[in-house]
């Protein structure tokens, strides 16, 4: 076993809401069994834009109904010339999902993946994450940037149930995306700091292990 899987292992074990992350070439073939394995026998609905569709959706539908998992309509958002994450976008899919009360799957990077996060949360349901690419640190966080009233807010919500990240998808993303992913990673020497400060004055607790995982 890799040091990576051990420590990602251990973080398995003391999440309280993300129950399983496959981080594999094909993983997607896997995501039945993940869902098996969270007990979870309903329908599925994904939530993906035009381009995630193509480069995954497509593939995710097939591998469920080939398991025999039943699947909602997927919701598309089109929004041109690009979907941003608004509040009002995520409110409108959280009640065409609360209306079909299947499992939401966000199919995506950063922007599908914070409306899908609000959306489940919106329709009072857990959700999965299929990313595209590694265009952003957050797949497994809590909370959700959302444009809120004018203002860029991060919104409480939960963090997924499980995470299947297929490598296969994420290495065919546009180069820039990557790049994005690396941006977003050298912010964390930043919120290490930032991190300090915050439990210096009594208003988040440092982590050890996450601190010493990121910053190390």
């Amino acid at each position: 076993m890799s040091d990576s899987e051990t420590v990602l292992e251990q973080a398995i074990r003391s999440a309280s809401v993300t129950r399983s992350v496959v981080v594999d070439p094909d993983a997607i073939t896997r995501l039945p069994h993940v869902l098996h394995s969270l007990g979870y026998t309903g329908a599925c609905q994904l939530v993906a834009d035009p381009d995630t569709m193509a480069a995954a959706g497509t593939r995710v539908l097939a591998v469920l109904r080939a398991a025999n998992i039943a699947t909602e309509e997927p919701i598309v958002l089109d929004e041109m010339p690009r979907l941003k994450p608004r509040a009002e976008t995520a409110g409108a899919v959280g009640a065409r999902l609360k209306a079909a009360g299947a499992l939401p799957i966000a199919v995506g990077a950063g922007v599908i993946n914070d409306v899908a996060k609000y959306a489940a949360h919106v329709a009072g349901l857990p959700y999965v994450s299929v990313p595209t690419a590694a265009s952003m640190d957050g797949y497994a966080a809590s909370g959700a940037a959302m444009l809120d009233g004018g203002f860029k807010r991060t919104l409480a919500c939960a963090p997924p149930i499980a995470i299947v990240a297929d490598l296969d998808v994420i290495a065919k993303a546009p180069a820039r995306m990557a790049a994005w992913g690396y941006g977003d990673l050298a912010g964390k020497v930043i919120a290490g700091a930032d991190w300090i400060l915050a439990d210096a004055v009594g208003e988040e607790p440092l982590d050890p292990t996450a601190f010493a995982l990121v910053q190390d």
